[in-house]
């Protein structure tokens, strides 16, 4: 059952009753001290960073870094084998667990089966604890797994389509559990699924300095098939 948020009075004066009342004061205290250097008077997101804290140092270590993780993350939603990519998690039912943590803990939301939304403040959030928390190599590697999952991707959606089309040097799959198409039917569906998200993938790329332009042929076929 979801309930709606607590009244702040109303919230400490539950948690005093659970765990004690002067334990509450104290690490209110201390997270204010941990938030203050991070919050301003212009900030939309200090007035919940502190709610988001808590849910998210509540978390496993595993799950607590695939938030950090979702952060860069260009597109507003996205699917488990993304997400895997993301991760660099082995396979998609390892992904789906990550993110059904972080679900139940409200760090994230099924929009609909095997597709999740991040709200704008938590990615936020999230982006903030990767800079504290993770090197900018990891940062990078990051983007560059699921940039190249999307290129990849994107590509055997090409050849499904048309087979005898035009191939362009790509980056290596490095790991990467790249679907395997059907039929060009199948692979349209996935188009139109991802479109927004590799259009801001290739926006993203752009800004990168990875080689994004690889993604317009890909986009192109997909632009094809569906106005055909």
């Amino acid at each position: 059952m979801t309930l709606d948020v607590l009244e702040p009075e109303d919230a400490v004066a539950l948690l005093g009753e659970v765990v004690g009342v002067a334990r509450v004061v104290a690490e209110l205290e201390q997270e204010r001290h941990r938030l203050d250097s991070l919050a301003s008077s212009e900030d939309e997101l200090s007035d919940v960073r502190a709610a988001f804290s808590w849910s998210y140092h509540a978390l496993s270590p595993e799950p607590r870094t695939a938030f950090r993780l979702l952060g860069p993350h260009a597109g507003r939603e996205i699917g488990v084998d993304a997400a895997a990519a993301l991760f660099g998690a082995p396979d998609a039912r390892f992904a789906r667990r990550l993110l059904d943590a972080l679900c139940s803990a409200h760090l994230l939301r099924e929009v609909s089966r095997g597709r999740y939304h991040l709200h704008d403040l938590l990615r936020a959030y999230a982006v903030e604890r990767l800079a504290e928390e993770t090197s900018p190599k990891e940062r990078t590697r990051t983007v560059r797994r699921v940039l190249s999952w999307y290129l990849l991707t994107a590509d055997a959606g090409r050849a499904a389509i048309l087979p005898f089309s035009h191939e362009v040097p790509l980056v290596p799959s490095d790991g990467l559990v790249i679907p395997a198409f059907t039929d060009a039917e199948q692979a349209m569906r996935w188009f139109a699924v991802e479109r927004l998200n590799l259009l801001a993938a290739l926006d993203q790329a752009d800004g990168e300095g990875e080689p994004g332009w690889r993604l317009t042929g890909p986009l192109a076929v997909g632009r094809y098939g569906r106005d055909s």
